[in-house]
C-alpha cells in the first residue's frame, strides 16, 4: 500500500510505500516527521472515525447482498474495486478526521490531501490465490 501526503504541516509532498518491512523517517526538527508517522498509524488504527452520511449507499449493499443463483464472477474486478473502495474509505478517514487527530481548529488542515493506493498485481495475486469460495470455482484467464 502506499500513501501519498500533500500540504501536512511542513511536508509539501510525500509518498510512503507502507507495505515495506521497516520505514525510518529522518531529518531536521519541525519537518514533519512526527505528523507523518502519526497520520500512519491512525492509518491503520481501528479507533472509530467520522464518516460523511452520504459516503455509502445502503440499499447498493442490499442489493449487492441479494444476488442469488448461478452466475460468473470476474474475481480480479470483483477484488480491485474491492482495493479501490477500501484506499477510498481510507482516503474519507484520513480527510474527515486530520483536525480531530491533531486537536486542530476545524478547518486548520483544509489543504491537506492524501491518496492510499494499492499494489494492485501483487495484492491480488496473493489475495485470490489465499481465497476461499463456497461454491464450485473455474478460474480462467480467458
Amino acid at each position: 500500500m502506499k500513501l501519498t501526503v500533500e500540504n501536512l504541516g511542513a511536508i509539501s509532498k510525500a509518498e510512503i510505500d507502507l507495505s515495506k518491512d521497516l520505514i525510518i523517517f529522518t531529518g531536521e526538527n519541525n519537518t514533519g516527521k512526527t505528523y507523518l508517522a502519526t497520520v500512519i498509524y491512525y492509518l491503520g488504527s481501528n479507533k472509530s472515525f467520522k464518516i460523511p452520511q452520504d459516503t455509502f449507499d445502503e440499499r447498493d449493499l442490499e442489493n449487492r447482498s441479494k444476488e442469488q443463483g448461478p452466475r460468473i464472477r470476474n474475481i480480479w474486478k470483483e477484488r480491485e474495486e474491492y482495493l479501490n473502495d477500501a484506499a477510498a474509505g481510507m482516503r474519507i478517514k484520513l480527510k474527515n478526521n486530520i483536525d480531530e487527530i491533531f486537536s486542530a481548529k476545524e478547518g486548520f488542515f483544509d489543504k491537506t490531501n492524501f491518496k492510499v493506493s494499492f499494489l494492485k498485481n501483487e495484492y491480488l495475486k496473493k489475495a485470490i490465490l489465499n481465497s476461499s469460495f463456497e461454491s464450485s470455482l473455474i478460474i480462467s484467464n480467458h
